[in-house]
């Protein structure tokens, strides 16, 4: 599937396309992040997973605030999720970041990494 057919599909889902260059068809995993098509904000997002270019799941039952790709190997990506601490804006996540590994294991894909909350409480969340 095509890198078009690829931000299709994420279109198809809601979301809009924010960062195709974690996208290789070529790879066992790869990953398209996009922002709920409906946002004034540019929040939530989601990131979309392709196995050889077909649309395999996302990262998270529930969307987070901000995720960026950061690197992918041929069966490994690697995204960095913004923290927000309670009283934090959505502008200005000041809890840091988390980078959490997601791997192709043959038949689904799995978080190498622990995944942070979504809770607005947590001393620091994904939002």
């Amino acid at each position: 599937m095509s890198t078009a057919e690829a931000a299709a599909a994420v279109r198809a889902r809601g979301y809009t396309p924010a960062d195709t260059s974690g996208y290789d068809p070529d790879r066992a995993l790869s990953v398209i992040v996009g922002m709920l098509a409906t946002s004034a904000d540019g929040h939530p997002q989601r990131a979309f997973f392709f196995h050889d270019g077909r649309f395999v799941g996302t990262d998270a039952a529930e969307p987070s605030a901000t995720i960026g790709w950061i690197w992918s190997t041929d069966d490994t990506v690697a995204l960095q999720y913004q923290l927000y601490r309670p009283s934090d804006p959505m502008c200005c996540p000041t809890a840091g970041a988390a980078t959490v590994r997601f791997r192709w294991t043959g038949a689904t894909v799995a978080s190498l990494d622990p995944l942070p909350s979504t809770s607005w409480d947590a001393p620091a969340s994904r939002r």
